[in-house]
């Protein structure tokens, strides 16, 4: 079962890629500011109508050696139900 702990909230992080935006999309935000946001994010944003706001638009989040797509962006990137995105992870 979903909790909504998040309905209304503007939230603000340093990255945020696409499994942050669906999650953060599921919990009900309604407004997101990041340093560094993915265009994998910037989508499901869009899709769900939250504002977003950020410093550096990428085309995707890096992954921590800085040698390709962070692991979870690139899970997620194709997937366009947000719930089961977020269902997924929670079942880890």
């Amino acid at each position: 079962m979903m909790k909504m702990h998040l309905i209304g909230a503007c939230i603000a992080d340093k990255v945020i890629g696409k499994l942050a935006g669906s999650l953060l999309a599921v919990s009900g935000v309604k407004e997101i500011y990041a340093d560094v946001l993915s265009e994998y994010a910037i989508l499901v944003l869009e899709q769900n109508n939250i504002k977003y706001e950020y410093k550096t638009r990428v085309p995707f989040i890096i992954n921590k050696d800085h040698t390709g797509m962070c692991p979870m962006e690139n899970k997620f990137k194709d997937e366009n139900d947000i719930k089961k995105i977020y269902n997924e992870v929670l079942a880890k």
